[in-house]
């Protein structure tokens, strides 16, 4: 009867866990990958703000019909996003452009703590190979304790925060196939590149904060 009754229970919990709920039970594997993108000398804090927009993105596309569990999804996309920072901080090729380049430019800069052909899972990937993949990898860190509808809907609540323009921002810059660069929005608004950067930090933080409560 015990057994049953807890089975309950964390179906139930699943079932109506909040977006902090979400958040809260990713925290250790954004940690975890900002520790390792860490070592290419960008800040851990500027990492794990990266890895949690990769979560806010990851729910607003995922699909449970294709057969991911949502913490495999979180776990590519939170490293996406740090990658593409790792990218950027050190001004050599933009997010978007071919892995090809993006692989080239982390070959370029191995750092002592760790090699690029070092393994880092337990079926031998490399670190490069996972910079390179466009599959998400099998997230061996947490477990989901949201499926992937309440996290949709969680982010749908989360953007109706949001005014006309910053919404049109975030989903050209974060949720389109092709994101756009600040540049072509900036162009579109009669804008500079750094005012698009504002808006976006001001519709990332509403975000954070309404998928936080």
């Amino acid at each position: 009867m015990r057994t049953s009754k807890q089975t309950f229970l964390t179906h139930e919990q699943e079932k109506t866990a909040s977006s902090e709920t979400l958040v809260r039970s990713h925290r250790p594997l954004v940690q975890h990958l900002a520790m390792k993108f860490s070592r290419y000398g960008v800040d851990v804090d500027d990492l794990i703000q990266e890895g949690n927009v990769g979560l806010i993105i990851a729910a607003s596309k995922f699909e449970p019909d294709r057969g991911f569990r949502f913490s495999t999804y979180a776990h590519w996309w939170a490293q996406a996003k740090m990658r593409d920072l790792v990218i950027r901080m050190h001004s050599v090729v933009r997010p978007g452009t071919s892995h090809e380049a993006k692989a080239a430019f982390f070959k370029a800069r191995p750092h002592h703590d760790v090699s690029i052909d070092t393994p880092v899972s337990e079926d031998g990937m490399t670190l490069q190979e996972q910079l390179e993949s466009s599959e998400p990898q099998p997230d061996q860190i947490v477990e989901a304790l949201l499926d992937g509808e309440t996290a949709a809907r969680s982010l749908r609540t989360a953007l109706r925060r949001l005014n006309a323009r910053e919404l049109d921002i975030i989903n050209s810059r974060f949720l389109k196939d092709e994101s756009e660069t600040l540049w072509e929005i900036g162009s579109r608004y009669g804008i500079t590149n750094e005012r698009v950067r504002q808006i976006e930090a001001a519709a990332l933080k509403k975000l954070r904060n309404a998928m936080a409560r």
